[in-house]
């Protein structure tokens, strides 16, 4: 049956972008059992077999979060006087006042 040999693949596939993945990106100290290259080589080599040595054996105990250490943006925080709670905590304007965004006005000639 094609399906499932398709199928198969798919799943074949999957699980070594995932695991190639994952030993690429963990930190030599934390692999367990072998080396981080010996593992490595091992998943690329036998895909599913090495792909689920990795998993169960392989990958570390206790996972590092997945997000970044340093925050989204980091302009607002260098700028004397400004930070990213104050924007948060501005009054809102009253419906009829002039939004901060409106253009001056032209100096009058006539006052000149």
């Amino acid at each position: 049956m094609i399906v499932a040999g398709e199928v198969l693949f798919l799943v074949q596939l999957c699980l070594l972008v995932y695991c190639v993945l994952n030993v690429v990106t963990t930190p030599e100290g934390e692999c367990r059992n072998l080396p981080k290259l010996v593992w490595l080589v091992l998943v690329v080599l036998l895909p599913i077999a090495g792909g689920i040595a990795w998993l169960v054996a392989g990958r570390p105990v206790g996972r590092r979060p997945r997000t970044r250490t340093t925050t989204r943006s980091s302009w607002p925080s260098s700028r004397p006087g400004r930070s990213s709670s104050a924007r948060t905590t501005l009054p809102s304007r009253p419906a009829g006042c002039a939004s901060r965004r409106t253009r001056p006005r032209p100096p009058d000639a006539r006052q000149a």
